[in-house]
């Protein structure tokens, strides 16, 4: 398999608001709490895009089909996925069909 990367369908985010994420994310506080918001905002919306692949933030997030009705694969805090993502948010789309 290739990389999403690699393949030019993914992106990694550092910063939000100026803030890196590595900074501030499962640190506590009101500058988590906030990051916390911004990430389940941009994952709802990452959710719903059918071009969207995968979403993986230091709180977690999900896999997809690209199927009709689409399948989740839901990665929680504890996934080795989402630990290997603890300073970053991954954002890959689907191959052009």
């Amino acid at each position: 398999m290739i990389d999403p990367h690699a393949d030019n369908r993914a992106v990694d985010i550092n910063y939000i608001n100026d803030a890196h994420i590595a900074d501030v994310a499962n640190k506590g506080g009101p500058n988590d709490a906030e990051l916390r918001r911004q990430v389940a905002e941009m994952q709802d919306k990452a959710r719903t895009d059918p071009n969207v692949q995968a979403f993986i933030s230091p709180y977690g997030g999900f896999y997809k089909t690209d199927t009709v009705p689409p399948t989740f694969r839901v990665l929680t805090p504890e996934s080795k996925d989402v630990q290997d993502h603890w300073n970053h948010i991954h954002l890959a789309v689907f191959k052009n069909k």
